[in-house]
């Protein structure tokens, strides 16, 4: 449960996490995550309708889409990939806990094997047609998710990434990193003008685009769960 108290409405309420696995067939105990969180609200009136196409059901689609494509390959992956629905990410700065916190946390406690989580948060909004750019956020630009993303993204999508290192800045991917873990975050390049309103909907976001992102999501995934990391 999250218990804020320092801001004007009431947030007394339990938010769940949702986590769904596809059990890896030589090293199981080997985990890849990936996902996004699902809460959204509207910042004029937060008890009001809150669509969240871009913010952030963009990010859960992706993630439900990549689960669909390779259960239903029948594809015999490596590692154990968990798919991740989160939840409070729009009340992490008011809190000590949001669902990302908490799950990261837990995995650590665990002393689960997790060798990277892929973020994304906010993948659909793109207003031009070509010359498409994604930003790719990190917490360390030398890990060799970094270099492996730059290059799927030129093999399998018409993207340009857009690297930026971000220190202690962060969304759902900061818990994971401060845990200990890997992490990449995809995030569009052009913000969103409908960001936490009512118009953040369906017709306002780029089907296109997202599914660009998508496709450098499978490839990323795909090429952690399967290829060993580099040794040091």
């Amino acid at each position: 449960m999250l218990t804020v108290t320092n801001i004007d409405y009431d947030t007394v309420t339990w938010q769940h996490n949702v986590s769904a696995s596809l059990q890896g067939h030589m090293n199981p105990d080997k985990i890849t995550l990936i996902g996004g969180h699902y809460d959204c609200y509207t910042s004029n009136d937060p008890m009001t309708l809150a669509p969240g196409a871009d913010d952030n059901a963009s990010s859960v689609a992706d993630s439900i889409e990549l689960a669909r494509v390779i259960n239903n390959s029948g594809y015999a992956h490596n590692k154990t990939i968990r798919f991740l629905a989160l939840g409070a990410e729009e009340l992490m700065y008011y809190s000590s806990m949001s669902g990302a916190r908490d799950y990261a946390n837990k995995c650590a406690a665990m002393g689960e094997d997790i060798v990277m989580y892929i973020n994304n948060d906010m993948i659909a909004h793109e207003p031009s047609a070509t010359d498409w750019i994604v930003d790719y956020l990190v917490h360390d630009a030398g890990f060799w998710g970094t270099a492996l993303t730059v290059n799927l993204s030129g093999q399998y999508t018409s993207l340009s990434p857009n690297v930026q290192e971000q220190g202690n800045y962060g969304a759902d991917d900061l818990p994971f990193w401060q845990a200990g873990y890997q992490t990449g975050y995809f995030f569009e390049h052009n913000f969103c003008p409908y960001y936490h309103t009512e118009n953040d909907i369906v017709d306002n976001c780029n089907i296109a685009y997202c599914t660009e992102v998508a496709r450098l999501n499978m490839a990323l995934l795909l090429s952690v769960t399967e290829v060993p990391a580099p040794m040091a």
